[in-house]
């Protein structure tokens, strides 16, 4: 009897061992046939930074770092795309003097030679020199001021 015991602990002993193994095997990032890249790359904006304001043209300056090409990138300005190409630059000039005078969001799309994707950093800035804001706060600006002069 005290056999059969020592086996079944040994039984179990060796199947935590393999799944322990197995595991640790399936753990580790290995790529796959044909794709010797599997990291993204790394891609960030140096310009403009965070509340700085521009006026009329906006110069984006970026950094993008990966062991593999790039193949595409996209600027985003508001959530929508405005830019795209498939060459590595540093900069790329951007004409906002039709956007409204307020506070945009900036970010950066890339993709590498083996389809591995990143995104930038979110950076905020404000616009001078655009569009005014008409509608609904115009409006209520002439009416807070027409309220004023009554008053007086």
């Amino acid at each position: 009897m005290p056999k059969r015991r020592e086996s079944r602990e040994k039984r179990k002993t060796k199947i935590v061992l393999l799944f322990v193994l197995f595991g640790l095997s399936c753990a580790s990032r290995m790529p796959p046939p044909g794709k010797p890249d599997i990291d993204p790359p790394r891609i960030s904006i140096l310009e403009p930074k965070n509340g700085d304001t521009v006026s009329r043209v906006l110069k984006i300056k970026y950094e993008y770092r990966d062991k593999s090409p790039l193949s595409w990138m996209g600027i985003y300005l508001d959530s929508k795309m405005v830019f795209s190409d498939s060459l590595e630059r540093d900069s790329v000039l951007l004409k906002v003097d039709s956007l409204m005078d307020t506070v945009h969001s900036l970010y950066i799309e890339a993709k590498d030679k083996w389809d591995n994707k990143a995104r930038s950093n979110h950076v905020e800035f404000y616009t001078i020199g655009g569009k005014r804001r008409k509608g609904k706060d115009e409006g209520v600006d002439r009416e807070h001021k027409k309220s004023q002069r009554k008053s007086r």
